[in-house]
């Protein structure tokens, strides 16, 4: 077990620095300043359990070479430079033991590959495939800070009746050539490390699994660029807890074989493009305890069920075509959120609005009957502006009369006073 989490590591992952003869069960590289690919020489490590290389600045395209490893349980590659399809090319490897993956908060893009989805065999089973070999675990924590690392294996080594170790190593400029070496000493025994602690993201808040459970399965791939429909492959998965495909470009509806998930208990498919009607089945997973659906393009009536109605509408929102509880907007009888309102209205903007027409045409007849009779009429006209030049020189004393003669005819003027 070699965890070197939540240090200051720089520079890239040596691409040859785990050797054949590498036994490592646990490697932790977690929250470390890490950058380019993530090293094939890794598939040396046959009795590989957990790989968790999150929270770095990793590059590369998806790690297809770990299928190698039989043993694999956990991958997690979260809040890396990982960019590309999720896949394996040319690869006919199966992941028979991995049963937590998160690809989260990478640039992952394309279609969710139905071959990869199907080469995850320890999901698809709804029975502990994990051997019997993790049965209930004890902890002892042991802080050797002192001393060097390969003095400290020596003495854990010691501690037979130690199920679990956890060793945190702070040492920003480590050597991690020298450190893999150390640890693959005659005198030192990792194989015995082999229970271990991850942090995941669940139900929208980080959760540290002190002792992983052999029956949690777990898949996040949010906060990428993944398009077309959810993959129905994804639904033979009925060891499920936890599924999270939030923050992509996914499209299409979803599917009704979701209601194979028997043990999710955790859905995230919000900020999407999904369209289509919640599935009924989905009411039938009762040990749903989160689901986030919102800002998608959903419609129709939420199906009824105790579990779905449990949910707040927060679950729901931004799907503007979505009604029934727990949402304030009421179905009509088709299970449409207003329809007959919405034809009311359609119907109303195709007519002629007759109390609007009346006060327009009542307005331009008053108009009228005014101002034609000053436009045709010389005597109105005169009377007109006579009368508005008497009211304005009454109210505006800058004002005055003047009198001009012109062609033997005496005019009257209002003009500024000087």
């Amino acid at each position: 077990m070699l965890n070197f989490g939540g240090n200051k590591l720089r520079g890239h992952i040596p691409s040859s620095i785990f050797p054949n003869s590498c036994a490592l069960r646990f490697l932790d590289l977690n929250d470390n300043l890490l950058g380019g690919p993530i090293p094939k020489s890794l598939v040396n490590c046959k009795e590989l359990q957990v790989i968790n290389l999150g929270k770095n600045a990793l590059t590369g395209r998806f790690p297809y070479f770990l299928s190698k490893i039989p043993t694999l349980r956990i991958m997690i590659l979260r809040s890396n430079k990982l960019h590309g399809s999720i896949g394996c090319p040319n690869s006919t490897g199966d992941w028979k033991m991995l049963h937590i993956i998160d690809l989260a908060c990478n640039n992952f893009s394309g279609t969710i590959s139905s071959a990869l989805l199907n080469s995850w065999k320890a999901m698809m089973r709804d029975e502990d495939v994990l051997g019997p070999e993790f049965g209930n675990l004890f902890f002892e924590v042991l802080d050797y800070y002192t001393m060097g690392l390969k003095d400290a294996l020596r003495i854990m080594n010691k501690y037979y009746a130690t199920k679990v170790v956890q060793l945190t190593l702070k040492m920003p400029h480590s050597d991690l050539d020298q450190v893999i070496s150390d640890s693959s000493a005659d005198d030192v025994d990792l194989r015995r490390y082999q229970d271990y602690s991850v942090i995941i993201v669940n139900k929208g808040h980080q959760m540290k699994l002190i002792k992983v459970q052999k029956a949690f399965t777990y898949v996040d791939m949010s906060s990428n660029y993944l398009e077309g429909p959810i993959p129905n492959e994804l639904m033979q998965f009925k060891a499920l807890n936890a599924l999270n495909l939030s923050h992509n470009a996914l499209t299409g509806h979803i599917p009704s074989s979701v209601g194979n998930l028997k043990n999710l208990e955790c859905m995230d498919l919000s900020n999407n493009s999904l369209n289509g009607e919640i599935p009924q089945e989905l009411s039938s997973i009762y040990f749903l305890e989160y689901m986030n659906l919102s800002f998608n393009h959903l419609v129709g009536r939420i199906p009824l069920g105790t579990q779905i109605q449990s949910f707040d509408a927060d679950s729901f929102k931004g799907n503007e075509g979505l009604c029934g509880p727990p949402l304030t907007n009421n179905c009509n009888n088709d299970g449409v959120q207003g329809f007959a309102s919405e034809l009311s209205h359609s119907h109303n903007d195709n007519s002629i609005d007759w109390n609007l027409l009346s006060v327009e045409l009542g307005f331009i007849f008053g108009f009228g009957i005014f101002i034609l009779p000053l436009i045709w009429l010389m005597k109105w006209r005169l009377w007109y502006f006579k009368h508005v030049d008497e009211m304005l020189y009454r109210f505006l004393p800058q004002l005055d009369f003047v009198y001009e003669q012109q062609e033997g005819k005496r005019y009257r003027s209002l003009r500024w006073r000087y």
